[in-house]
């Protein structure tokens, strides 16, 4: 776990390191008095150590391996699963289909009991968590698909955790179907069922403007993960 500074302020003059070399090279995060935007950061950190390390490498060795160079289509990818990212998990691979599909009003509604049943959703990026806090509709997550064996959905929440953890790591520095924004999928929160209380209404479902249909079908998951342990 990186050490904590409570005030960024603190940090200037720190050799002219920017945000993710700090982290790299001496393990500091900055941290805004008052902000729940860096509080939820460092929650996520302590959340997906793995996986917020190797996200911040990749960040890293790109800003090194050009740094006049603009930003490019991987470190916009990485910073939308930082900011933004939900993990998707599913045993059933047709709901994952129907992810990438964006039949909202199927997955949500028709096919709830099996949703509820056979897949789950984990928030990594902190800006949701920030959205949260004052949720609205519109509200979307960027996700990140894995298909998954009966015991990942069934296994303790921590166990579960440490698993993704894991994968996401591997995804990251690997760069295992993470390569542009495009390769993230939407996901219209707020229809996950009791998450807003327009979802125990059918015609909650119909508002387009928010389950928006998609313009193409996303592509198969990324990663598949097997067995815990």
């Amino acid at each position: 776990m990186p050490l904590l500074v409570r005030d960024e302020n603190a940090l200037r003059g720190h050799g002219g390191r920017s945000y993710e070399s700090r982290i790299l090279e001496h393990g500091v995060i900055a941290v805004r008095p008052g902000s729940w935007h860096d509080v939820f950061n460092v929650l996520v950190w302590r959340t997906f150590p793995r996986a917020k390390a190797a996200l911040n490498e990749c960040h890293c060795a790109e800003l090194h391996r050009d740094p006049d160079a603009p930003r490019g289509a991987l470190r916009d990818a990485l910073t939308l699963a930082d900011e933004n990212g939900v993990i998707v998990v599913a045993s059933d691979v047709s709901l994952l289909d129907a992810v990438r599909a964006f039949q909202w009003k199927e997955l949500f509604w028709t096919r709830r009991a099996e949703l509820e049943r056979s897949l789950r959703v984990h928030v990594f990026g902190h800006a949701v968590y920030e959205k949260l806090l004052r949720p609205y509709i519109g509200l979307t997550g960027h996700a990140i698909l894995f298909e998954v064996e009966r015991e990942v959905i069934e296994a303790p929440v921590a166990e579960r955790v440490r698993a993704l953890d894991c994968q996401l790591a591997t995804l990251f520095r690997e760069r295992v179907g993470l390569r542009s924004p495009q390769d993230l999928q939407p996901l219209p929160l707020l229809g996950l069922p009791g998450w807003h209380r327009g979802t125990m209404h059918e015609s909650f479902y119909s508002n387009r403007d928010y389950f928006r249909p998609g313009r193409r079908p996303h592509r198969k998951p990324a990663v598949r993960i097997g067995k815990l342990g």
